[in-house]
């Protein structure tokens, strides 16, 4: 599915008006006959609730406009809060204000109905009327539109807690007002809203942090932009879903071998920390890597051999660069910072064994701390296809930020960086970030908060290489890792809930999770 940002959005409009001939007008009423049908049927008994249209003077508010007048059209019961003087409105949502002001004009007329407009642009005038608005069962939300990015101050404010607080059922117009529609961030205050119709294609903000809870029910409606329009803009956000995947799914063939599937070397792992590589090792195999190479301390050998029997284990004593270089031919990819440990031999062992990799490297934990150290390193100049796998605080260390800075950017820093490392970038986290050398960002929308326990990041990491191995495009192997990681986290929370399952829960029940999902699709 693609996601598109605010300028974005408004170039695809102008291109429409502009280029392509539709009137912004026609556009306006098509998107409120749009919302209009989607209300109608989202809401149980509509027919008998009370609905009050809250309005901007904006675009955002003309659709909300339209929305009126088919609600006045088809006999509800239907009143209007303009959150600013009727002489504010310019361009096409003053024409809709005119058109709506005369149907109420006619309609007044008859006596089972009695639409108004009242107007609230300052905290005087909303007292006056708070009450009536707060008698609506159902309110639309026409305040502001995606192009929003301050902070909604004042009226607007009160306003928007006042909605929050009678806890009413609330229909937002392409995004609730307040969401920043680039970064799903609240403005400082922000709708919360049941159901939320957005036009043409989703935004960002749909679908990350505040965004995505409190747009509700999201539906996305089709108002005559022409799909050439959409396709020229070349647009690189886009949001992972079952879908996606239906072309890309690798058949195995009846007389393959474990040749066939692919064969891992990994770097990773130990004393204290043996559970990272064994949960790599294991998620590897399970979702259908052919064989895996552990090259581990010898200390830890006899612990890795006797939870990872069907891996094999190579145990070095003193130069483990060494014995990483003897075993790299024939490799299809390597893993490498699960659990490694954090010294100086062990960071120049990783970093010139980095330097000599010829097929796809997977990076996650300690790997990615040596190379934020090491800030000479320069990762864009290896040779090879890198995947880069970390939770915020190591995405922090890598871009010279705090944790608080990635969280509150978390697609531009993943993307930005991965452009300029020339890296795939898996920013983990709540609804985690896909970010490609291409500038290509895909969002992760499953996965629950049951899954925030130590390893799971191990499983995610054994998991892309696992897809590498089996012959899967880098890119494609990150989709399709964090997606079914995500997926069969929820199979554990609807069976379990969000606390106590285990990253070993998970591994255990990955390829009956894959099966069944491929028969669906």
């Amino acid at each position: 599915m693609i996601l598109v940002t605010s300028k974005e959005m408004q170039n695809i409009d102008s291109e429409t008006i502009c280029d392509f001939g539709l009137p912004g007008f026609t556009l306006m009423e098509n998107a409120g006959k749009k919302a209009y049908e989607i209300l109608i049927k989202s809401f149980t008994n509509i027919n008998k609730k009370k609905i009050g249209v809250v309005v901007g003077k904006g675009n955002n508010g003309g659709d909300g406009l339209v929305v009126g007048r088919y609600l006045i059209n088809n006999g509800f019961d239907v009143e209007f809060f303009l959150i600013a003087k009727k002489q504010d409105f310019k361009k096409d949502a003053k024409k809709n204000l005119l058109l709506l002001t005369k149907l109420i004009q006619e309609t007044q007329k008859t006596p089972s109905l009695n639409p108004k407009i009242f107007e609230i642009y300052d905290e005087k005038k909303f007292k006056k009327y708070q009450n009536r608005l707060k008698e609506k069962d159902v309110i639309v939300d026409a305040i502001f539109g995606t192009g929003l990015k301050s902070d909604v101050k004042g009226i607007f404010k009160t306003i928007i807690d006042f909605i929050n607080s009678i806890q009413n059922e609330v229909f937002s117009i392409d995004i609730p007002s307040g969401i920043n529609s680039d970064t799903g961030k609240i403005c400082l205050s922000a709708i919360k809203s049941n159901v939320t119709v957005t036009f043409a294609l989703p935004k960002i903000g749909h679908f990350i942090y505040d965004g995505y809870k409190d747009s509700g029910k999201l539906y996305v409606v089709d108002i005559g932009i022409p799909e050439y329009i959409i396709k020229k803009n070349n647009l690189k956000n886009f949001v992972l879903d079952s879908d996606y995947f239906k072309d890309k799914i690798i058949k195995r063939d009846e007389d393959s071998h474990k040749g066939k599937n692919g064969h891992i070397l990994t770097f990773a792992g130990n004393k204290g920390t043996t559970g990272a590589l064994i949960m790599l090792a294991m998620s590897a195999l399970r979702v259908g890597a052919g064989l895996v190479s552990m090259v581990v301390p010898e200390s830890i050998n006899d612990i890795i051999e006797g939870k990872v029997i069907e891996g094999m284990t190579i145990p070095f004593s003193d130069n483990p660069l060494k014995t990483l270089l003897a075993n790299l031919e024939n490799k299809n990819v390597v893993a490498m910072g699960s659990g490694l440990g954090e010294n100086e031999k062990t960071k120049k062992t990783l970093l010139n064994f980095l330097q000599k990799i010829e097929v796809p490297v997977v990076l996650d934990a300690d790997a990615l701390n040596f190379i934020a150290e090491e800030k000479e390193f320069l990762l864009k100049d290896l040779k090879v296809e890198k995947v880069l796998t970390p939770h915020p605080k190591e995405m922090a260390r890598l871009v010279n930020l705090n944790t608080q800075e990635v969280q509150k950017d978390r697609i531009d820093i993943a993307k930005n960086f991965a452009v300029k490392t020339n890296s795939h970038v898996i920013l983990k986290g709540n609804k985690t970030v896909i970010a490609h050398p291409d500038g290509e960002v895909y969002i992760n929308i499953n996965g629950n908060s049951g899954m925030a326990t130590g390893g799971m990041g191990d499983v995610l990491c054994g998991m892309v290489a696992g897809f590498v191995a089996q012959g899967y495009s880098v890119k494609i192997s990150c989709h399709l890792a964090v997606f079914l990681h995500g997926l069969t986290g929820d199979t554990l929370f609807n069976k379990k809930g969000s606390v106590g399952f285990l990253p070993t829960d998970l591994i255990k029940i990955l390829p009956q999770t894959i099966k069944e999902w491929k028969e669906k699709l």
